[in-house]
C-alpha cells in the first residue's frame, strides 16, 4: 500500500500580515481550545480510514501553529502520533520568529517534529513593517540559533521578493545575510498582491509603489544565481535545498500524490476525489461537535484532469516530468498524448526534452503559468 501525506491547518495568528490572503485570523483566540478538540476528533476519524497507510510526511501550517499555547500544541501532536508515523516521516511545523520559545521547541522535538519552516520574508526592517510582520530580523536570528541549539537540523526559511519599496540591492542583502546562517532549505516567492488586502489598498491609495515585472524577474534571477553559487540545489520553481533536504511533503504535492487535510479550509486529494472543509473555524467546530462531516466541497477527478494536473504540477520541479513514470501511472505514451502541446511549447523555447524527462527551459521558468495552462483539458 502506498504512503500518504497529512496536512494540519492551524488558523490562528498573533496579527494578520498586510499581504496575507490565507485562511487565518487574529481575532479568534477564544476558539483555540474548541478548535484543537475538533481537530483531534477529525484526525481520529481519519486514523481508522488510513489504518495501514504509512505517513510519508506531515505539514502543520496556518496561520501560525506556534501561536498555539504549548498544551494545545501537545494535543495536536498527540493526535498525530496515533497514525503510522516512523522516524523516516518528515514532520514540518511552520513558525514565526516571535512565536517560538524553548518550551515550544522542546515539545516539538520530543514529539518527532524534525523540520521547521520559519517565515522571515526579508532582513530589511522597513520592508518588514510594509508587510505588516510583527518580528524583527533580530527576532529571527535568536529563534534560528535557539532551534539549532536544541537540535533542529532541518530548517526552511521563507523569503519574499518583488515587494513595494524593495530594491535589487536590498534583496541581495537579504540573501547574503540569510546564506550566512546556512538553513537547509530556502523558499523564495514573488509577492502576489491579493485583492482587498491592506497591501492592495495601500497600493491603490498610492501610499506605496509596486515593483515592475522587469525588476521582479531580475530579483528572481539574482536569487537563483546567489543560492546556486552558495551550494543550494534549485529543485523547484521557488525552492532551494542542500543535498538531500528537499521538502518531501511538497514534492508529494508536485508529483500529484494523495494527501489528507485536517482543520478549517483544509484540502484533501484521496481516491480520485478532491475535497475541502468549511473555511470558517467556528462552523468547522460546530460541524465536528455535532458529529457531521466538515467537508463543504467535493470534486471527482477524471483521468484527463489527473493527467493534466500531473503534468503542470510535475513541471514545477526543475528536473521536470519523468516520461516512464508518467507512462506507467496512466498506461499512455506522454509524447503521443500531449504531442501538440509539447511541439508548440518546444517551438516557443519554453519546454526542453532529454532522454528521461520533459522540463521547463530557463525561459519557461519565467512564464510557467503559460506552460501550465496549455495542458488543462
Amino acid at each position: 500500500m502506498s504512503s500518504i501525506s497529512l496536512y494540519i491547518h492551524i488558523p490562528f495568528c498573533r496579527s494578520k500580515c498586510n499581504y496575507c490572503d490565507f485562511n487565518s485570523y487574529d481575532n479568534i483566540t477564544h476558539l483555540m481550545e474548541d478548535y484543537v478538540g475538533a481537530l483531534h476528533t477529525e484526525m481520529e476519524a481519519w486514523r481508522k480510514e488510513l489504518d495501514g497507510r504509512h505517513i510519508s510526511s506531515v505539514y502543520i501550517g496556518g496561520g501560525t501553529p506556534t501561536f498555539l499555547k504549548n498544551n494545545l500544541l501537545q494535543v495536536v501532536l498527540d493526535g498525530l502520533n496515533t497514525f503510522d508515523i516512523t522516524s523516516k516521516t518528515e514532520i514540518t511545523v511552520e513558525a514565526n520568529p516571535n512565536t517560538i520559545d524553548e518550551e515550544k521547541l522542546v515539545t516539538l522535538k520530543k514529539n518527532g517534529v524534525n523540520r521547521l519552516s520559519m517565515g522571515l520574508q526579508t532582513c530589511d526592517e522597513e520592508l518588514l513593517r510594509v508587510l505588516g510582520r510583527t518580528h524583527t530580523f533580530d527576532d529571527f536570528k535568536k529563534s534560528f540559533v535557539l532551534a539549532r541549539n536544541l537540535g533542529f537540523g532541518n530548517i526552511n526559511v521563507d523569503l519574499i521578493f518583488g515587494m513595494p519599496g524593495q530594491t535589487l540591492k536590498s534583496w541581495e542583502n537579504t540573501l547574503k545575510k540569510l546564506i550566512e546562517y546556512r538553513p537547509e532549505h530556502i523558499s523564495v516567492y514573488s509577492l502576489t498582491v491579493e485583492k482587498n488586502t491592506p497591501l492592495d489598498l495601500m497600493i491603490k491609495k498610492r501610499k506605496i509603489k509596486p515593483v515592475d515585472d522587469g525588476t521582479d524577474r531580475q530579483m528572481y534571477r539574482l536569487g537563483i544565481n546567489m543560492l546556486v553559487n552558495a551550494g543550494y540545489e534549485h529543485y523547484e520553481i521557488s525552492n532551494f535545498a542542500s543535498r538531500g533536504k528537499e521538502c518531501i511533503h511538497n514534492v508529494n504535492y508536485w508529483k500529484n500524490r494523495e494527501y489528507i487535510g485536517f482543520g478549517a479550509g483544509a484540502h484533501s486529494y484521496y481516491k480520485n476525489k478532491r475535497f475541502s472543509n468549511t473555511a470558517d473555524p467556528q462552523r468547522y467546530i460546530q460541524r465536528i461537535t455535532a458529529g457531521k462531516s466538515p467537508v463543504s466541497y467535493t470534486e471527482t477527478i477524471t483521468k484527463p484532469l489527473e493527467m493534466a494536473e500531473t503534468m503542470f504540477l510535475g513541471l514545477r520541479l526543475i528536473r521536470g516530468i519523468q516520461k516512464t513514470e508518467f507512462s506507467k501511472r496512466f498506461n499512455i505514451n506522454i509524447k503521443t498524448f500531449y504531442r501538440k502541446q509539447i511541439e508548440t511549447l518546444k517551438e516557443k523555447g519554453l519546454l526542453e526534452e532529454n532522454e528521461t524527462h520533459f522540463k521547463l527551459s530557463s525561459k519557461g521558468l519565467d512564464v510557467a503559468n503559460e506552460v501550465f495552462v496549455s495542458f488543462i483539458p
